[in-house]
């Protein structure tokens, strides 16, 4: 992590130390997977990462916005004491002048030359640019440890890579370059040379909103309506029934729940076969975090067995028979 320097809230007089955005994200993703894993609940909530990330933009003690900090001089704080972190100002406050000059140009407050000019201004100085790419893979691509090494051979350690929709990858870039459109170039030419089945998916290109893996547990609900008449319990949605909990928007919402963990239990598995668990078989690590996850009630014990599948199946590690819910 890189200290950008000492910052003091001006409304309360709390001083922070500045870090850059990416550092930021990356304390974040270090955080979450050490609490899921640690089985910390407490210390989890499912806001997710975009919430967290806005802790690192305001003051730690009275909430003032980060933008508006000021230089600290020496004797702003004690010697010895620990800082907490927060987004750059400067980076804040050019980022809160884009947003506000492309707001008031969507309302038609600012012509499109006054929003070039207010870009040519302020954009120059911001030498990063964030965005997303979405690429749909080929079915020979389904190792996510591959896929990561081979991303960064090819350029692409400003991006974090991401395992959403079925069969997709999306990747967010924090990219240095001229300009936004000379940034998302570089990143496609990049992405195309690390994996050439990759097909990238434009901004036309959408997804099936609802659109979930086959073998993703639905719930199972056992009810009883009173009367002589044979009945079922069911929900409708768009002109057809299905069982509580499974229509698509339910089953969706259930699929993203559990799909943020895939991610985080791959980074623990590599970094804990690396270290303490060398000694261990990879389906025993697997084991022992299907365990955790089931007594964390994050999920239902189907659901927190699907995870542990796909986690298997990224690393390319063996499917432990838990996992099938075999014993």
């Amino acid at each position: 992590m890189n200290n950008l320097g000492e910052f003091k809230c001006p409304s309360c007089g709390w001083v922070h130390v500045a870090i850059s955005l990416e550092d930021a994200e990356v304390q974040v993703r270090q955080a979450e997977a050490f609490y899921v894993v640690a089985g910390k609940i407490d210390h989890v909530t499912m806001r997710g990462p975009t919430a967290y990330l806005e802790g690192y933009k305001r003051c730690y003690k009275c909430g003032a916005t980060a933008g508006d900090f000021v230089p600290a001089v020496p004797g702003d704080a004690p010697d010895g004491c620990t800082l907490h972190a927060v987004i750059a100002p400067n980076t804040l406050k050019r980022s809160s002048l884009l947003d506000s000059a492309e707001a008031l140009h969507r309302v038609g407050a600012l012509t499109d030359a006054e929003m070039g000019l207010q870009q040519a201004v302020i954009a120059p100085r911001m030498s990063e640019y964030e965005f997303t790419l979405k690429y749909l893979m080929s079915s020979d691509d389904t190792n996510f440890v591959e896929l990561l090494e081979r991303l960064g051979v090819g350029g692409c350690t400003d991006s974090l890579v991401g395992i959403g929709e079925p069969g997709c990858i999306a990747l967010e870039f924090t990219r240095e370059a001229e300009s936004l459109r000379d940034a998302r170039e570089s990143a496609i030419a990049d992405v195309k040379r690390a994996i050439p089945s990759a097909t990238f998916l434009d901004d036309r290109a959408q997804l099936n909103d609802f659109q979930v893996p086959d073998d993703f547990p639905r719930p199972r609900h056992l009810g009883v309506v009173p009367g002589a008449q044979p009945k079922f319990l069911g929900v409708e949605y768009e002109g057809r029934y299905y069982s509580p909990g499974c229509t698509p928007p339910e089953l969706h919402e259930r699929w993203q729940h559990c799909m943020q963990y895939v991610p985080q239990f791959i980074t623990s598995c590599i970094e804990t076969k690396a270290g303490k668990r060398a000694h261990m078989p990879e389906a025993a690590i697997l084991d022992q975090y299907l365990v955790r996850l089931i007594d964390a009630g994050w999920c239902s014990d189907d659901e927190a067995r699907w995870v542990i599948r796909e986690t298997a199946k990224l690393l390319g590690w063996p499917m432990p028979a838990a996992a099938n819910g075999e014993t």
